[in-house]
């Protein structure tokens, strides 16, 4: 015989399961995060924990579901020089060992978590607490068996709304952290609201794998990237190099960037599956900025602009503060060996440019808004 009480929650869990089920959004919240310089790594990582967790309180309290922070928004860039020289003692001081996820374990539970540090305990209470999906970026610790020896990672943490770890993302495609170990690992996470994640970091951007791999699994629809880029012209400015992700590949995309205009760090976006962008935020200000907006929960990844051109969608920006790009301050790439050709300002012009022994060309149709040209000279360019 089944108890009225046993029969009462089965109803209960399934209408909360259909209620998800139905849902056909959710809120998502990203943060252009302003890390807190202290000498001391002790009050380093207390006074930016500090900050998450205020963070994560103003994110639930607007009901998102989700908060994204940048890679190297808790430990700071100080840790990656740290990193450079391989200073393991040092590194230790800002790592904390991370639970598998298929153990399926919330550090809030110190007790079975005994090597996790305070500040992966503090947040994965405050995940639970606030009962907020929550990715941060920390360096891990892991002992290696092989060697007897700690290695550290650059690790993505995925808590759940009860705080346990249900992903970590180690990054693949290092940038200046030589003494950093590379993860190997394509990584994915399904939420409680029916929407299944990738996640990579920085610079596995720019490279198949992971950046392409992960949309091997047609299930992948939103991706999570936490990110220290520093923006340079003209080939990889941030806010572009991510829009252009999201919007050839049909995905939503949640961009967490760390922000310091004195290194070119910055710009944080929602960036949606049909081309637009929800919101985003760059500033040449010292200051921390959360975005939240609600993100379409889509079946499948959409047709990106850049696989269909006829179908390209032109939707123009939804929110966005861009009153300081002007000011923002960007480094300037090497453009050593590229051809360049300057461009018509009206009207349509087809352009071919080949390489000196013409084994490589392209060709480009180009139309000029006369309205919005100015004095400025403009060109493009390939790799000889």
């Amino acid at each position: 015989m089944i108890s009225c009480d046993y029969f009462v929650f089965i109803i209960t869990l399934s209408s909360a399961t259909l209620c998800y089920s139905f849902r056909n959004s959710y809120t998502a919240a990203v943060v252009d995060y302003l890390h807190i310089y202290e000498d001391n790594p002790e009050d380093l990582l207390k006074k930016n924990v500090d900050q998450y967790l205020q963070f994560m309180r103003n994110a639930s309290s607007q009901n998102a579901d989700i908060i994204v922070f940048p890679e190297y928004g808790i430990v700071g860039l100080d840790a990656m020089y740290i990193a450079e020289e391989k200073n393991s003692s040092e590194l230790t001081k800002y790592g904390t060992y991370v639970p598998d996820p298929t153990q399926n374990i919330a550090p809030c539970d110190y007790l079975k978590c005994e090597m996790c540090k305070e500040h992966l305990v503090n947040l994965s209470c405050a995940a639970r607490a606030n009962a907020i999906y929550t990715v941060v970026n920390l360096p891990e610790m892991e002992f290696n068996n092989d060697t007897g020896e700690t290695d550290f990672h650059n690790t993505n943490v995925v808590f759940d709304r009860s705080g346990a770890v249900i992903a970590k993302f180690r990054k693949i495609n290092l940038s200046q952290e030589p003494f950093l170990k590379a993860g190997r690992k394509i990584v994915t996470f399904v939420t409680d609201f029916n929407v299944t994640f990738g996640i990579f970091t920085c610079f596995d951007l720019l490279f198949r794998y992971p950046a392409m791999e992960v949309l091997s699994n047609p299930e992948v629809t939103d991706v999570i990237f936490p990110t220290a880029w520093y923006s340079e012209t003209p080939f990889l400015q941030g806010l572009s190099i991510q829009h252009g992700y999201a919007k050839s590949k049909g995905v939503n995309m949640l961009a967490s960037a760390l922000q310091e205009p004195y290194y070119s760090d910055g710009g944080s976006a929602i960036y949606l599956s049909d081309g637009s962008i929800a919101e985003a935020f760059i500033t040449n200000k010292r200051e921390s900025r959360m975005l939240v907006n609600d993100v379409p929960i889509i079946q499948k990844r959409a047709i990106g602009a850049c696989e269909n051109l006829n179908k390209g969608i032109k939707k123009p920006l939804q929110k966005g503060e861009y009153t300081d790009i002007d000011n923002f301050p960007l480094n300037r790439d090497g453009t050593k060996g590229y051809i360049y050709e300057p461009l018509g300002k009206q009207g349509k012009t087809q352009t071919r440019i080949c390489t000196d022994n013409e084994d490589f060309c392209c060709f480009f149709n180009i139309t000029v808004d006369s309205s919005s040209v100015t004095t400025a000279d403009y060109g493009h360019r390939i790799s000889e």
